[in-house]
């Protein structure tokens, strides 16, 4: 099968704008300052700790709709950390899209071939994508990361990065991106502003009109996805899969509660009521015949073990709803495959 190829540019460049750091381009790596500054607040605060109820989801939902999207970003990234079906998808997403072999084609009008200027700034283009170079140590993205950070978008909604552009022997090229927290953009709160996709410099969570302002030209790379026809904040393909987030987590939870006494036999022991040293005696004993094997119980007490049937646990509703939800979250990331309902036992890939 010959290999998929992306277009990286078609259509007549523009220079970038000057580094704004005031230094005149020269054969030196000079960066440009960056206008937004993520510290480890972003790595610290604004977490979802603990377990997450269904009313809580339906809050988190509701307040990307308002604008703020900090709260909605956090939830995916839990989903993410906590669903590995989830978490393998995404990556095969953002790696099948980065791994394509990009390149630039030079800008042509119809049926014409391009001019020698045009291939000339199609070289200077493809020179510059391909030469970005990124920092892991400051998460910083080279071309292939730039790609796998937009993808982002699609099963995010948005996906907002900075350029940070430098010079090169004269040519002004970019020289890496940063994905921004999703604090520092968003929609405003105010009912009656325009509804538009704003940036928030500070990072503030108060979302007032007054906070936001318009992204500068040439600065940002803005990524937006919409999965339906709905709004883009509540347009993101991770939202109809919170409920099967909740369904397989709480389904292993119960599943692994499961496993800790599946084909254990039933311990039941009969006292004296009214005996409270025999009954807490008992209590402690049949606990501790979980894993020990055996059990002294006290005179005048009865005890005996009920054998668990070798059909149970044969058909767990808890499987079913973690199977549901890996197979949700297939046909939702990566779309219709053969193999997205074949199963373990197979089926017709032909």
């Amino acid at each position: 099968m010959p290999r998929r190829t992306k277009s990286l540019v078609k259509a007549r460049t523009q220079p970038p704008p000057a580094p704004t750091n005031g230094h005149a381009p020269t054969g030196k790596l000079v960066a440009s300052t960056a206008m937004i500054q993520v510290t480890n607040r972003d790595r610290m605060l604004f977490e979802l700790t603990g377990e997450l109820r269904p009313d809580q989801l339906v809050g988190i939902l509701r307040q990307a709709l308002l604008g703020s999207l900090v709260w909605q970003e956090r939830l995916f990234e839990k989903m993410v950390d906590s669903w590995p079906r989830l978490e393998k998808n995404l990556l095969s997403l953002k790696n099948d899209v980065a791994d394509l072999d990009w390149t630039v084609k030079p800008y042509a009008d119809k049926d014409a071939e391009p001019t020698d200027s045009a291939i000339e700034k199609a070289a200077l283009v493809e020179r510059a994508l391909l030469g970005m170079e990124g920092d892991p140590t400051l998460d910083t993205s080279d071309f292939g990361g730039m790609i796998r950070d937009v993808v982002d978008a699609v099963p995010c909604g948005f996906s907002i990065s900075e350029i940070y552009w430098t010079t090169v022997e004269g040519e002004i090229v970019p020289q890496y991106t940063k994905k921004l927290p999703a604090r520092f953009f968003g929609y405003s709160l105010s009912p009656d502003q325009p509804d538009q996709l704003m940036l928030n410099p500070k990072g503030n969570l108060a979302f007032t009109w007054e906070a936001l302002e318009q992204f500068p030209p040439n600065k940002f790379l803005v990524g937006v996805y919409k999965g339906n026809l709905s709004h883009p904040t509540i347009g993101a393909k991770l939202r109809c899969l919170t409920p099967y987030w909740l369904a397989q987590k709480y389904g292993l939870k119960w599943l692994m509660v499961f496993a800790q006494v599946f084909g254990s036999p039933t311990r039941i022991a009969h006292y004296t009521p009214g005996d409270q040293e025999t009954f807490n005696s008992l209590c402690t004993m049949l606990e501790q015949m979980g894993n020990a094997g055996w059990g002294a119980f006290p005179a005048g007490a009865e005890g005996e073990l009920l054998e668990a049937k070798s059909t149970a646990g044969t058909l767990l509703p808890q499987r079913t709803l973690i199977g549901d939800a890996n197979e949700e979250c297939d046909l939702t990331i990566l779309g219709q495959v053969l193999t997205s309902t074949a199963g373990r036992a197979g089926g017709n890939r032909a």
